[in-house]
Formats: C-alpha cells, structure tokens, sequence
C-alpha cells in the first residue's frame, strides 16, 4: 500500500515534516518556504500562484498525478495540527475521512461544550445538526448570501456529485484522507472541470464552497 500526503502550503512553519521519511510528501507552496528542504528525497515541491486555498492545491494535484495516485492520500493545510493534534498517528494507522479532531475544533473556538459549539456555527447557519461530534455539520442554508450563492454554483456546475441542496455537509476543517479507488469513481474531466470554476470573480468564497462540499468528491 502506497501513501501520500497533499499539502497546501502558504507561510506556516514545516519543521514537522523533517522527520517524515516513509511517505511521499507533494509540497505545494503558494508563499514561501523558510527552511531547507532538499535533503528529502521523499519531497516534491511545487510553486502555485496563490489562488483558491488548499481546495484549488488538492484539485491540481489529482489532475496532475491522475494516473499514478497513491493507493492513500491525505489532502492538508500545511499545518494539520490546528485541527488535528494527532495527525501523525492518523498518517501512521492509514486513516479514512475528514481529518477533524472535534475536541480541538471547539477548543479553538473557546469551550470544548458541544452547546457553545453549536451556538458557535448558529451565528453563521440556521439549523445545525446533532452530527456536530463527528466534525461534520448540515447548514440549512447560509446565511452568507455570497457563501449561498458560491455554494449553489457549484451544486448546480458539479451535478455529478448530486448533492441536494436541502441536505449539504461540510467537513469542519477542509482536511480530507482519501483512497485511490473513491477519487477514481470521477473521470479527469470532472476535475478539470471543478478547478476551472476558479476562473469565476469571488475565488475566497468559492474556495470555501469547495470545502464545504468536500466530502462527496474525497470521503
């Protein structure tokens, strides 16, 4: 079985992964690295113009290496550890799904209680749903215009995922560990097609919708 690990980098420190030997690591940097990296021969590093956050960084790297992707993939931000303290011990077990750490998602956000959680997200979306422990959250809908419109352009754009607009998931963080075999169930085109939606004016909002709508193309 054969890994990889997706990140998308901006600023944030990379000391972590000097120690990381045993995994292909494809660095994707859209700021600047402050540290010597060329002793790794498990790295592969690459400049992106600084567009569309990590979702645009995970789209161009499974058109880029669609015929020779890794039988794991963790799709990351650069640092992982904001959002999940024990990512290395996921990395190591072959972890599947949003990489979220509930616990440390709502210390972010100043109380571990799932009550103050809620009342958290309640200040952005309607209606929140019990499925808040898992790291996942249904909003019904935005209240964000901008966020509801971006969000409804790609349902309506990315029609293969057939989502429902009544019923959308967002994974809390834009974190994502895929196997080979769910993102081969879309053709190249599909991706193609998502990366292209960038070319559209409201590129922040639209980064935020692909998070948003994450879990049906990489869970």
């Amino acid at each position: 079985m054969t890994k990889a690990i997706v990140i998308a980098h901006y600023k944030e420190d990379l000391s972590w992964i000097e120690e990381i030997n045993d995994v292909k690591i494809y660095l994707y940097t859209k700021g600047d690295i402050d540290i010597d990296l060329a002793f790794k021969d498990n790295l592969i590093i690459e400049k992106l113009n600084n567009i569309g956050n990590e979702q645009h960084t995970y789209l161009y790297h499974i058109i880029k290496y669609y015929e020779k992707l890794e039988d794991i993939i963790y799709f990351i931000q650069a640092n992982p550890f904001e959002h999940s303290h024990n990512f290395l011990e996921k990395l190591s077990n072959n972890y599947i799904g949003g990489i979220s750490d509930f616990n440390l998602i709502t210390t972010l956000y100043g109380d571990v209680d799932r009550a103050v959680y809620k009342k958290h997200i309640n200040h952005k979306y309607v209606n929140v749903s019990i499925n808040d422990i898992i790291g996942n959250v249904f909003i019904d809908p935005w209240n964000d215009q901008n966020a509801i419109n971006n969000l409804g352009f790609l349902i309506d754009e990315l029609s293969e995922l057939e989502i429902k607009k009544e019923n959308w998931i967002f994974n809390a963080n834009g974190m994502y560990s895929s196997r080979k075999e769910r993102l081969m169930k879309f053709e190249k085109s599909f991706y193609i097609k998502c990366i292209e939606t960038f070319k559209c004016e409201n590129l922040k909002m639209l980064a935020f919708a692909f998070e948003r709508i994450g879990n049906f193309i990489y869970l």
